[in-house]
């Protein structure tokens, strides 16, 4: 576990271990009993519990940052709800689940289409869906949910979450051995609120560099050190498809981590033995940049351009 970020090594994987204000315990308290959509900001958990959730039951999870056309409706959720294995069967379980995140994505056709399975099926299979731009889903279609409100809505709210956070920050902290001041955790707290994951993030970058910062960017730091250094080092498939998985929610880091910054190091790098490269890989990295608005599974996106990236070293 040494390269995971801490984000995802320290990622709740039960109810149990999940940060949630006391308002969202009591709405789930008894499970997937209706459809719900989670909002909010980046980092606040919402992604994270609609895993825990969906985890328990038969799960379709489609990003809806990747597929927006009402040809995925007509399809992968059409099969996944009329499939029902002998596997699904022997759990005995009330109902399957179909996951939407960035449900903000999908194109009106596609959601006039979801409308039609949430009517058809609704004794059958409930929809959990995610989205940080509340605003920019149709009314039409916020009536079909519960809406969970994942932000923050008072000063009793505001000092329960931090409070959880400075715990579980400080749990991490004498985890990695980064001996941290708990004045130390509450400055990171407070400058980077509500997101959890960039809090996680700061601390990750601490550890590495052995600097103090309580809010910086961070996918320059340990992520960009595991992406290179896989890439140089020609790292198995193993390794690079771990290295691939940090990509899953964002590929847009990969492409950062892999732009300017890395073209014009390898002109510098070892009194430019890599400045021969230069071109290939501007090239591929813009290559798969374009392809990405194909519509392709990050991880796999991923994987492949480092695995070709790896091919010119």
């Amino acid at each position: 576990m040494k390269n995971t970020l801490f984000w995802r090594k320290y990622r709740p994987t039960t109810l149990d271990e999940l940060i949630l204000l006391p308002r969202i315990q009591d709405s789930i308290k008894n499970g997937i009993s209706n459809n719900f959509l989670f909002h909010g900001t980046f980092g606040c958990g919402k992604s994270t519990l609609a895993e825990v959730l969906s985890s328990m039951y038969p799960t379709c999870k489609i990003n809806a940052s990747l597929h927006t056309s009402i040809e995925l409706i007509r399809t992968k959720v059409s099969d996944f709800i009329n499939k029902m294995s002998i596997l699904d069967l022997d759990k005995n379980l009330d109902y399957k689940i179909v996951y939407l995140d960035e449900f903000e994505r999908l194109s009106p056709e596609a959601l006039d289409a979801l409308k039609g399975f949430m009517e058809e099926y609704d004794t059958d299979v409930r929809f959990i869906s995610t989205t940080n731009h509340i605003s920019k889903v149709p009314k039409g279609m916020l009536s079909r949910f519960t809406q969970i409100q994942f932000d923050p809505i008072n000063a009793d709210e505001i000092k329960y979450l931090k409070d959880a956070y400075l715990t579980y920050l400080d749990n991490i902290n004498v985890k990695e051995d980064i001996k941290l001041t708990p004045d130390n955790i509450k400055l990171i707290v407070n400058s980077n609120f509500p997101d959890l994951r960039q809090m996680c993030n700061v601390l990750q970058d601490i550890s590495t560099t052995g600097v103090f910062n309580p809010k910086v960017n961070t996918h320059d730091s340990e992520l960009k050190k595991m992406v290179i250094g896989c890439i140089l080092n020609k790292e198995d498939i193993k390794k690079t498809y771990d290295v691939s998985m940090e990509f899953e929610h964002d590929i847009y880091q990969l492409f950062n981590i892999l732009g300017r910054p890395f073209i014009e190091g390898l002109f510098k790098y070892k009194e430019g033995v890599y400045k021969d490269k230069v071109d290939d890989v501007t090239i591929l990295v813009t290559k798969y940049a374009y392809m990405f608005s194909e519509k392709l599974d990050p991880v796999v996106h991923a994987f492949a351009l480092i695995s070709e990236l790896k091919k010119l070293f």
